[in-house]
């Protein structure tokens, strides 16, 4: 790869800091968060493996993207701090979560005018775990997929790329051309400890700021079309039913208590 330069693009998302707290707003009508956010996990894996991929090359440069409200660009000054060289925030609403299909349709919208040889995002968001944005985006942009990428490297002729990827159980190696994305799975690469100095570079990020009406969707533009996905209503998951401890003095008494609660209470026992 030396000598060679390439545009790498990393898709970043903002998701609910783990420790964050959260509730249903009335009756379901929404989720209430603490505004704590962070780079989503498997997206922090891809940007390390476009900087690392950056670090073995000559002139090359990696530029994040991410769509939503103010918020997101948290993704981005991440990644800065990371190494990458710039970003773009294109301002989207401000919901809990949002349409796969429209988040898609305008990253590839934004992506399309730009120079690159390879697009890299998380397999998954963990708000939402939708798997979606990636596969869609390549299919909107016309180009190759390669999904949960464990190890990548670009092959000597410098046109195509090879990858390893988990295949429900086991690993598949393929070979694919560029322009291509690929989606980071766990295991791909272990993301650094930003510096000082590049947290500090992130936080004096300037980042290019566009709205989607600028991408030239016209009457194609999700954030217009109706009967976009959206969330109807949020609940809390069913209660696990309380754990009970059966007393005894010894474990043939105990054995005799649970055939009774099965039998008796239970009824699963004849």
């Amino acid at each position: 790869m030396e000598g060679a330069n390439m545009n790498i693009i990393v898709l970043v998302k903002a998701v609910p800091d783990s420790e964050a707290r959260m509730s249903l707003k009335p009756e379901g009508s929404g989720l209430v968060i603490e505004e704590k956010y962070e780079l989503n996990y498997f997206d922090e894996l891809a940007v390390e493996a476009a900087v690392r991929l950056k670090e073995a090359t000559v002139d090359s440069m990696v530029t994040a993207i991410t769509y939503g409200p103010k918020r997101a660009m948290e993704a981005v000054r991440k990644a800065v701090s990371i190494g990458a060289e710039g970003g773009i925030h294109v301002e989207g609403p401000d919901e809990a979560l949002s349409d796969p299909l429209t988040t898609a349709r305008i990253l590839a919208a934004s992506i399309h005018a730009l120079p690159y040889d390879l697009i890299l995002c998380g397999r998954k968001a963990t708000d939402d775990d939708a798997a979606q944005v990636g596969p869609m985006v390549a299919e909107l942009l016309g180009i190759p997929h390669v999904g949960a990428v464990v190890e990548v490297q670009i092959a000597p002729d410098q046109r195509s790329l090879i990858a390893t990827r988990d295949d429900e159980g086991g690993q598949e190696r393929v070979r694919c051309p560029i322009p291509a994305l690929l989606t980071a799975q766990k295991g791909l690469n272990e993301p650094r400890v930003p510096t000082i100095q590049g947290v500090m570079r992130g936080m004096r990020l300037q980042p290019k700021r566009l709205q989607s009406a600028e991408l030239g969707l016209g009457e194609a533009d999700p954030n217009t079309r109706s009967g976009a996905w959206r969330a109807v209503g949020f609940r809390e998951p069913p209660r696990r039913r309380p754990v009970r401890i059966i007393e005894g003095p010894d474990a043939r008494s105990k054995a005799r208590e649970l055939v009774r609660i099965l039998s008796e209470e239970i009824r699963i026992l004849g």
